[in-house]
């Protein structure tokens, strides 16, 4: 699937500037695809630690034990946490 592009600017310290520069020539790339493929890799780091988090509160939960509660609570799970008829 083609995608279009949105130009945008970013105002970067010399010294980062260079350096980012430094490591396109090294990898044989250009500055723009070393700053999307880092911005790439990041967003998808950050993504997967907010799911593992998630699932390992989920986890957490389970490991408390919890046993009983109301027999009808799978089918009437919306009216018990939003409160619904009573």
């Amino acid at each position: 699937m083609q995608t279009s592009n949105i130009r945008t600017t970013i105002y970067l310290d010399e010294d980062l500037y260079m350096k980012a520069k430094k490591k396109a020539l090294e990898e044989r790339t250009t500055l723009t695809k070393l700053i999307k493929n880092g911005l790439k890799r990041e967003i998808a780091k950050k993504n997967k630690k907010k799911t593992k988090s998630k699932r390992n509160a989920l986890l957490e939960i389970a490991k408390l034990g919890f046993r009983g509660g109301p027999k009808d609570l799978s089918a009437n799970m919306d009216d018990y946490l939003y409160g619904g008829k009573k």
